[in-house]
């Protein structure tokens, strides 16, 4: 909310507003949250901790040739998959959101 470029800031207490009510919905969901540097515990097991995989096979989910992120649980093996231009772009936008 408090940023030095004022292109990038909110326009009126209405998008503020709008912001926090859809924060305060990921938290009652339990979302995670999405960053570069932030530790993603397993949503399966709750006990491991998701690494970084990067994977260039198609596997039915990539019908245009990007790239897919894998994270996968050091505990139980559990593997979530992003696609990459999507995280990268989201990622790219917010340190965390």
């Amino acid at each position: 909310m408090i940023v030095a470029d004022v292109d990038e800031r909110f326009k009126d207490a209405k998008e503020v507003l709008d912001e926090v009510n859809i924060m305060i919905n990921r938290i009652k969901r339990g979302n995670n949250a999405i960053g570069k540097n932030l530790t993603q515990y397993c949503i399966y097991c709750g006990k491991g901790k998701y690494s970084k995989k990067i994977i260039p096979q198609n596997y039915g989910f990539n019908k245009n040739n990007r790239f897919d992120k894998l994270l996968v649980c050091d505990y139980c093996g559990n593997i979530q998959i992003f696609v990459c231009d999507v995280w990268n772009e989201t990622v790219s936008k917010n340190e965390t959101i």
